[in-house]
């Protein structure tokens, strides 16, 4: 992908998470070549990652829409990001020596005091930085990658469901 397509995803992905494109808005090829100011290619290789990550989908015929993610999706997404951290949980036990528990530790400690003093913004990112964090541990680089797809799938779910601490 080339860094003008990559440059490109990461604005439409800011745009879906900012509900500045909204679950269902066409993004038309030729439209977006014109606001970008670029070839109809790279905006198709920006779609792409976009359907990629789960933000938009792309239907033959008819073009890209912003992804519309149901409850069906979200349960099966949160289902295989269960099993993969299952998985790293048990390879951790055996395997973490005590400078990863205590990361683990010291990351945990920063989210409840995130929590403690309001900041639901920075808890709620210290939450998603833990499980990844958590699967890095794991040092296995298969499942880092795996973890990180699912990850970005959820990405739109989670900005349609606000975190809530209280």
């Amino acid at each position: 992908m080339s860094n003008r397509s990559q440059s490109i995803t990461a604005i439409l992905t800011k745009a879906v998470l900012d509900h500045r494109l909204v679950p269902g808005c066409k993004l038309g090829e030729r439209e977006l070549s014109e606001i970008f100011g670029t070839s109809r290619i790279v905006i198709r290789q920006a779609l792409i990652r976009l359907a990629d990550d789960g933000l938009a989908t792309i239907e033959r015929n008819r073009g890209a829409f912003v992804a519309k993610p149901g409850m069906q999706e979200a349960i099966e997404l949160y289902d295989a990001l269960t099993l993969v951290e299952q998985g790293v949980a048990a390879q951790l036990s055996e395997r973490l020596g005590p400078a990863g528990w205590n990361e683990l530790r010291q990351h945990v400690e920063r989210q409840r005091q995130a929590v403690e003093a309001g900041n639901d913004a920075l808890a709620d990112l210290l939450g998603q930085e833990y499980h990844t964090l958590f699967v890095r541990l794991s040092r296995n680089k298969v499942m880092q990658d795996i973890h990180a797809q699912l990850i970005r799938r959820t990405t739109l779910l989670r900005s349609l469901i606000p975190a809530d601490f209280e």
